[in-house]
């Protein structure tokens, strides 16, 4: 099953669907469930029209806009049948020899999850992401022992066996930003096995021409709402060294890397806010008995 929420991204979808048609793989095998989350542009007729000539895309079309890919992806997970599924953005694309190699990899070695390389598209480069989560060819591995994986938890390159999400009661909660990362986070940890391969399988769109919410959200928003997160991943009870991970993560990257590590915060004029966003999360784990420190792995 692959799940792909829509909204107003009609100058992708046809290399998107046709991504997955292109796809070396039994179409009988597949669904592909788009759901609108009532675009303004002509993204669900595209879909439509795509429809009448692929069986296997299935549509669900929202009755009011949700705001965020959130609830769409909870809305396909819940109409899928597939035993894997895997998500896809509206605006990216799945590589044709790629995913079916991982899929099949995933079955062969019955697999929780299994992590494929991804590659960014900018106007400047092509670029892999997350090499530490698909660095070679492996089976049986403990996901969350895989060093930094938590540092890759957007859903490019992952196929999931679909009971890890629903015995689990997992979802996407319905956030500005961050509702990946806790997701993944939490599906990472819940998995007992796990592959990795080398082999490209899912294409990043980040031209210029792309706008995404992600990109119109600051820096201080995003901090705050990563607040959220970590108190979430707080109240799950993951394995010790998953959560031990995901708050390496949380403090490493989403703090000290990306609120200070930068020529943004040397420029900025409120530095002030910047130390205190950094405080509250200090204080939050202090108040589950955590101290920073423990959670700072690289120089």
């Amino acid at each position: 099953s692959i799940i792909v929420p829509v909204y107003n991204k009609s100058y992708f979808l046809e290399t998107c669907i046709e991504s997955i048609n292109k796809l070396n793989i039994n179409k009988d095998k597949i669904e592909a469930i788009f759901v609108d989350d009532c675009s303004s542009d002509n993204s669900l007729e595209i879909v439509e029209a795509f429809a009448t000539k692929y069986n296997f895309i299935k549509i669900i079309k929202l009755e009011e806009n949700t705001g965020s890919p959130s609830e769409p992806r909870n809305v396909g997970v819940k109409k899928s049948v597939g035993k894997y599924l895997t998500f896809l953005d509206a605006d990216d694309w799945l590589d044709a020899e790629g995913l079916p190699i991982l899929l099949n990899q995933a079955i062969d070695h019955h697999s929780d999850i299994a992590f494929g390389q991804s590659v960014k598209h900018t106007d400047k480069a092509i670029k892999k992401i997350g090499r530490f989560s698909s660095y070679k060819n492996a089976n049986n591995l403990v996901p969350y022992e895989i060093e930094k994986i938590f540092r890759a938890v957007g859903p490019p390159g992952k196929i999931i066996k679909r009971n890890i999400i629903t015995e689990n009661g997992i979802y996407f909660k319905h956030m500005k930003y961050g509702e990946d990362k806790l997701f993944f986070i939490e599906v990472i940890s819940k998995s007992k096995t796990g592959s990795m391969n080398p082999t490209p399988t899912y294409h990043v769109n980040r031209y210029t021409y792309n706008q995404s919410l992600v990109g119109q959200t600051d820096i201080i928003e995003k901090t705050n709402l990563n607040l959220i997160v970590l108190d979430e991943v707080l109240k799950l009870e993951l394995p010790s060294e998953a959560e031990h991970q995901a708050i390496s993560r949380i403090v490493e990257l989403d703090y000290m890397s990306r609120l200070f590590k930068n020529n943004r915060f040397l420029k900025a004029k409120n530095k002030p806010v910047f130390y205190e966003v950094f405080d509250k999360m200090v204080r939050m784990l202090e108040s589950y008995g955590k101290n920073i420190e423990d959670y700072l792995l690289t120089d």
